[in-house]
């Protein structure tokens, strides 16, 4: 890694880290025009947004590996 792509690095562990949390963690509700959706709405479509996260996050750790960072 290079000292210059520091701030880049940084900034995506950040978001790695912010994601993860919010697949691991995360609750999901879904809101239009300030009303909640129905919860068997919602835990319907929750796996799906959590395999979203999931790509998310794997192509932050592509884009790490290609700045010689080792991802664990």
């Amino acid at each position: 890694m290079k000292l210059g792509d520091f701030p880049m690095v940084e900034a995506l562990v950040s978001t790695r880290n912010h994601l993860i949390g919010q697949r691991d963690e995360g609750k999901i509700r879904i809101e239009i025009d300030g009303r909640m959706l129905a919860p068997d709405f919602t835990n319907q479509v929750a796996p799906a947004i959590r395999l979203e996260l999931g790509r998310m996050i794997h192509d932050i750790e592509v884009q790490l590996r290609g700045l010689a960072v080792d991802v664990d």
